[in-house]
C-alpha cells in the first residue's frame, strides 16, 4: 500500500467516524429534555423509569416530532377523544402518568407485559420497539 492509499484510507475512516457520530447525536434528541423528564419521573415515584423514558423517546421521535404529542407536553402519547391529551407542562404529564400507572399497574408485574395487557399502543410491535429503542440507561 503506497502513501496515497494510506491517506485515502485514513480520510475514508475519518468520514465514517464523523457520520456515525452525527447519526448517534442526531437520534438522541436533547439530553436536557431526557434528564428533565427522568428527574420528574423519579420525583413522582414512577415505576420502571427507564422503560417509561423509552416510551417517551418512541412516542416523540427522540423529542423531535413537530405534529405529535410532544407539542402538547405529552411525551407519553396519551390519547383522549381522538386527539393527544394536552398538559400544561411536563410535571403535569408525569403526574398524570403516575396516577394512570397507580390505577392499572400491579406491583411486581413485568412492565412490558403490563403495557401489552392494557393495550397501551395500537402498534402490535410497540413492545419490541421499546426493547430495541437503544435508549441507554441514564444515571
Amino acid at each position: 500500500m503506497d502513501s496515497y492509499d494510506r491517506k485515502l484510507g485514513a480520510k475514508f475512516l475519518l468520514v465514517i467516524i464523523i457520520l456515525l457520530m452525527l447519526g448517534i447525536s442526531g437520534r438522541c434528541g436533547n439530553n436536557s429534555q431526557i434528564d428533565s423528564l427522568k428527574t420528574l419521573l423519579v420525583e413522582h415515584n414512577v415505576h420502571h423509569v427507564d422503560i417509561v423514558l423509552a416510551q417517551a423517546v418512541l412516542e416523540t421521535g427522540w423529542f423531535k416530532c413537530n405534529h405529535c404529542s410532544w407539542q402538547r407536553n405529552n411525551p407519553f402519547g396519551f390519547f383522549w377523544k381522538g386527539q393527544y391529551k394536552k398538559f400544561r407542562d411536563l410535571d403535569h404529564a408525569v403526574f398524570y402518568y403516575k396516577t394512570w400507572q397507580a390505577k392499572w399497574y400491579k406491583d411486581g408485574e413485568d412492565y412490558y407485559d403490563f403495557l401489552k395487557r392494557i393495550g397501551y399502543a395500537e402498534d402490535p410491535g410497540y413492545i419490541s420497539k421499546l426493547k430495541n429503542s437503544n435508549l441507554i440507561t441514564i444515571n
